[in-house]
């Protein structure tokens, strides 16, 4: 398992690690409950990022039959491959009840974690790979829903928050502010990083959308992903650096513009963080369940990171502005957006050394 590539047995039936729904230990942390196998069933967009040692991203697109059958349809990856798993291959994706999803089957993989959100076109999950670990991986997937159609009205004229997260030679988080105007052009007019960069880049390129919502931009560094079924976020694969010095990266947006009060935070939430170091020993990730109340305290009641510790983290206050933006004065370097439909949000901190960029469901 010490190849380049971030996925190993095969190329992409490995990406298929992001179904997964189980880890070494502690517990399950998916607060929503009602989910059935029906919700897995149909066709996915996988996005994956995976840090050092072996860093990368990749972009798949996979089927789900009734039963859980997993056929690979596309596979892409920042190095180029396009390879697909050979006659054989047996992948099934079995969802839990409380939206847990794991990988049965002879190419079945325990050693990851998803959660289901709420709305049931997306997952959110972390994992490792390798003996000793060469990689920790964060994964975003996306369902296509039968009949929903998109196009470039989707994209234009809207503001959005971005949070993302690099590895290899560029190992830092970014957040910020864009909007597009009614060509598609993004702008980006704030921007943050880990390494103490604040600045204001401006036109980023065009955002395109097909009809089946894969959006990419024309920026010329591989910029590629998915929009959400309710076209108010896109996530995205990236590449960036100088052609020896590659820096992958997942890049969300998300749309803004609605106003929200304190308490729309309030409720369970299912955590899983990714963060990012110079190696796969400074790296690592984090899961757990937690409960926000209506004044933003945050209290977890499970939690699992990659070191195999499941003491809880303190419980801290999140502030949530009118606009989405999420802060918390136990850490200056925390900053997050609640999505359009407040079903997820987004976060990052850390510091230069170790940023994280966290996925936030219910």
């Amino acid at each position: 398992m010490g190849s380049r590539h971030p996925f190993t047995r095969y190329a992409a039936a490995a990406a298929l690690l992001v179904l997964a729904g189980c880890s070494s230990g502690g517990s399950d942390p998916a607060p929503v409950t009602g989910f059935t196998q029906a919700d897995l069933a149909g066709d996915w967009d996988i996005l994956q990022l995976a840090t050092n040692d072996e860093s990368g991203w990749a972009d798949v697109q996979v089927r789900i039959a009734a039963s859980g059958q997993v056929t690979v349809l596309s596979f892409l990856d920042d190095q180029g491959n396009t390879g697909l798993p050979p006659p054989g291959f047996d992948l099934k994706a079995i969802i839990a009840q409380n939206g847990t999803v794991r990988l049965t089957g002879a190419d079945g993989d325990p050693a990851f974690h998803g959660t289901m959100a709420a709305a049931r076109t997306l997952v959110f999950g972390t994992g490792q790979e390798g003996t000793p670990v060469v990689r920790r991986n964060l994964f975003a997937w996306r369902k296509r829903v039968p009949g929903l159609t998109y196009s470039a009205a989707d994209l234009a004229g809207r503001s959005f928050a971005f949070h993302g997260l690099y590895a290899g030679a560029g190992v830092r988080w970014t957040w910020g502010a864009a909007s597009t105007d009614a060509a598609g052009v993004l702008t980006v007019g704030e921007l943050h990083a880990s390494d103490g960069v604040v600045m204001d880049p401006g036109a980023a390129g065009t955002l395109s959308v097909d009809g089946a919502g894969v959006v990419r931009l024309d920026d010329g560094a591989a910029m590629r992903g998915v929009m959400a079924p309710d076209k108010n976020a896109v996530f995205l694969v990236h590449l960036s650096g100088d052609p020896g010095a590659p820096e992958p990266g997942f890049m969300v947006l998300q749309r803004t513009g609605r106003t929200f009060a304190q308490a729309d935070l309030a409720g369970d939430w299912a955590l899983h963080l990714v963060y990012s170091g110079a190696t796969a020993v400074s790296s690592g990730w984090n899961r757990g369940a937690c409960s926000i109340d209506a004044s933003g305290t945050l209290t977890f009641s499970a939690f699992e990171n990659s070191t195999g510790s499941t003491v809880l983290p303190a419980s801290r206050r999140l502030t949530l502005s009118s606009d989405g933006r999420l802060s918390t004065s136990a850490d200056a370097t925390y900053h997050g957006q609640v999505s359009w439909d407040g079903d997820f949000y987004v976060r990052i901190s850390g510091g230069a050394m170790n940023p994280s960029l966290g996925f936030v469901a219910r």
